[in-house]
Formats: C-alpha cells, sequence, structure tokens
C-alpha cells in the first residue's frame, strides 16, 4: 500500500469515529451544482426539505461560489486543501448520506454512511479503469437491465445488489419548459429547427491521455474556423439554428468561443451566468448531434432525431473503446462521417424527414425503463428516512 492508498483508509477509519446526522446530507457534483444530485437537491427542496435535513454541497471554492436556486441555510464547503479542507472533512463525516455523480468525496466510509453514486450517464464509452473502486459507495444508480450490465462491469461489481434502478434525475429535467432557448436570446418559432450539438471530449483537460484527435475548434469533423463558417451559411439557408455545447472535460486550450449568426458555442461557465441549466436546454433542443456521449441515451426520452458525427470512430475504438460489442448498433440516427453527409442530414431535417424512430424507440426501451420524469422523486423515496 503506497502513502497515498495509506491516508485513504487511515482517513476512512476516522470517518468512523464521528457521529453521523442522519438527517445530514452531503452533496456533490462536477461541475459545481449540478447533474444528478442537482436534481435530486432541487427536488428535496420542493418537499420542503430544507426545514427537514441539513444540507451540505462540495464546491470548488465556496467564497467565490454563486448560483441560482440554492437554499441559503445549505452549507458549502471544499475537499480542496486551500478552501478549508478540515471544514469539509467535519461535515462530510458526520453526514449520514453522500450523494455524488463524479468524483468521490475524499474519506467517505461505505460501511458507516449511506453513499450513493449517482453517476452522471449510461456508458458506450469504455469507463472501466477511470471509475474509483465499488468498495467507496454502497449504492450505484442505475437506469434498465442494459445499464445494469453496463455499469456491473465498468465497476467491476462482484454482484448486483448495490445496483438500484430508479432513473436518472437530470432526465426529470428534459419535461420541463424553462424558457432556456429564450434565455439564450433564441426564439424557436423563428426558426425551422434548433439543433444541439455536444459532443464527447477527446482529450481531457490537462492532457493526460487522448482518445482521439483534437482540432483548432475542438470539435471533431468541423476543424476549422473556415469550415466553422461554411456551416453557418449551410445552417441559414435552411434557417436552422445550432448550439453547440462544448464537454466541460475537454482541453479547450487555444479554443477559440465563436458566436456566428446561426452559431453559437457555449461552456458550462456560459450557462450558469445566465441561470440555464443544461439539462433544461436540451429538453427544448429539436435535434441533437453527438457522437460518443451518454446524453443521447437520456435524449431518447423525447423521442426527436439524434444524428452521429462519428468520423473518428476507428480511432476512438482503439485508443478508449466502447462498452459494447457493436456500439452502432445502440446509436439509433444518422452516423456521419463527412461534411456532405452533414449537409444532407441537414436537408432532410430542414423538410421534417425523420427515419430512425423505431430504431430510437427500440433503442430507448433498452436503456430508459424509466420515462415518466418522476426519477428524483423516485430516489428521494427510496433514500431518505421516514
Amino acid at each position: 500500500m503506497n502513502l497515498r492508498e495509506l491516508l485513504k483508509a487511515w482517513g476512512r477509519a476516522l470517518n468512523r469515529c464521528f457521529p453521523k446526522r442522519k438527517n445530514q446530507i452531503l452533496f456533490e457534483s462536477h461541475s459545481d451544482y449540478c447533474d444528478n444530485t442537482r436534481a435530486v437537491y432541487d427536488e428535496l427542496l420542493r418537499q420542503g426539505g430544507a426545514e427537514r435535513f441539513r444540507l451540505i454541497w462540495c464546491v470548488k471554492d465556496p467564497a467565490s461560489f454563486q448560483a441560482d436556486g440554492i437554499d441559503p441555510r445549505t452549507k458549502l464547503v471544499s475537499f480542496q486543501r486551500r478552501k478549508g479542507f478540515l471544514r469539509y472533512f467535519y461535515w462530510m463525516a458526520t453526514s449520514g448520506m453522500v450523494f455524488y455523480t463524479h468524483h468521490v468525496p475524499p474519506f467517505v466510509n461505505a460501511k458507516a454512511q449511506t453513499v450513493v453514486n449517482l453517476w452522471h450517464g449510461t456508458p458506450l464509452k469504455t469507463i472501466k479503469g477511470h471509475v474509483h473502486p465499488q468498495e467507496l459507495f454502497g449504492y450505484l444508480l442505475s437506469a434498465s437491465d442494459l445499464v445494469d450490465d453496463l455499469l456491473a462491469d465498468s465497476f467491476e461489481l462482484p454482484d448486483r445488489s448495490k445496483l438500484v434502478q430508479l432513473g436518472y434525475p437530470r432526465n426529470d429535467l428534459l419535461f420541463e419548459q424553462t424558457g432556456a432557448l429564450e434565455k439564450l436570446g433564441i426564439h424557436p418559432k423563428d426558426q425551422a429547427c434548433v439543433l444541439l450539438w455536444m459532443p464527447t471530449f477527446r482529450r481531457p483537460e490537462g492532457g493526460r491521455y487522448q482518445d482521439a484527435e483534437t482540432t483548432p475548434t475542438g470539435l471533431p469533423l468541423i476543424e476549422t474556423a473556415a469550415q466553422l463558417e461554411e456551416l453557418n451559411r449551410e445552417l441559414e439557408q435552411r434557417n436552422l439554428r445550432l448550439i453547440i455545447k462544448l464537454h466541460p472535460g475537454q482541453d479547450l486550450t487555444g479554443v477559440r468561443l465563436v458566436h456566428l449568426s446561426r452559431i453559437r458555442m457555449l461552456t458550462n461557465q456560459e450557462l450558469d451566468r445566465l441561470g440555464i441549466q443544461l439539462y433544461h436546454l436540451v429538453g427544448e433542443a429539436d435535434c441533437l448531434l453527438t457522437d460518443y456521449s451518454s446524453i443521447y441515451f437520456d435524449y431518447l426520452l423525447l423521442d426527436r432525431p439524434i444524428a452521429f458525427l462519428i468520423d473518428d470512430i476507428a480511432q476512438y475504438q482503439q485508443n478508449r473503446g466502447f462498452t459494447v460489442e457493436n456500439a452502432l448498433d445502440l446509436m439509433p440516427g444518422e452516423k456521419i462521417r463527412t461534411v456532405s453527409e452533414l449537409n444532407g442530414f441537414l436537408d432532410r431535417l430542414a423538410k421534417g424527414e425523420d427515419r430512425f424512430q423505431e430504431d430510437r424507440q427500440r433503442v430507448n426501451r433498452r436503456v430508459n425503463r424509466w420515462q415518466d420524469g418522476e426519477s428524483a422523486k423516485r430516489f428521494l423515496e427510496r433514500f431518505l428516512p421516514g
């Protein structure tokens, strides 16, 4: 056991010395205050949970954190050493419940606390070797029998007892109308169609590894500023609007965010500034462009057109790999490898053609057991005492 592992074991042992408050919940997500844990937190507030529970959020920097919707009684802590680690440790160690989506909060103890890994999507790309040990959580959220299989293999679960099929709470937001497009200055009735492009990351921030080649635009297929300008003209001719939401894990070094007449690039930071939750925006898009991101499994709930930009699929398969033998069988939509194929898809979309509805519904039945927008409520019913 190396020094780091020894410190982790020591911290988890120290955790057990603190009495646990059954009505205290610690939340985590990446980026701060979002995803499945945010959806659970928001539903808990709607049910009056701030009066019945002590709520704690792990954020990067509590001193500078600002967000719409967070209850002022919620405590903010950081597990970064320079941001008040001892304060974090106290609130973590006294929490009876810990809910997280990305980075397991340090020194949680699944034997002494109810630790739920809500994760952040159905994995198509390989995550085995990129995730933390299953010993650190007591439960792992799932969405269907197929997702059980993918998660059990990815997290190397010895049995299925940790898996709970409740659906992903963030998907509840897909069914809520909040005017996300209007907040971006986009009026849906003025466009034939609003497309949302959400590529997965190829190279993470810091460049620790690379799943596929990156481009100056930060996008697959459309690699140059000139190609973005040409795509903008193609969209304009068809009265289409494109929003590009870049992955928060993508290394954007040297990437310039563009805002053209028909194209707008967004980051998590801009959405936060505008008070827009990502899945509210996803829910208002008429069409999704993506690739190997888990976002499309969620978007299937809306039964709207999806196109997959997969010009680098061979390289991605070699470097990262997929959780299933035939990834294309779980990708119900246009498979686009060239700019010409992309333009052809835009033509068909503008004309209202949809050739993949039956295929979408087939995959949706396999990955989304729950399709009612009530997953956060199910989660609270399952895990909250009394």
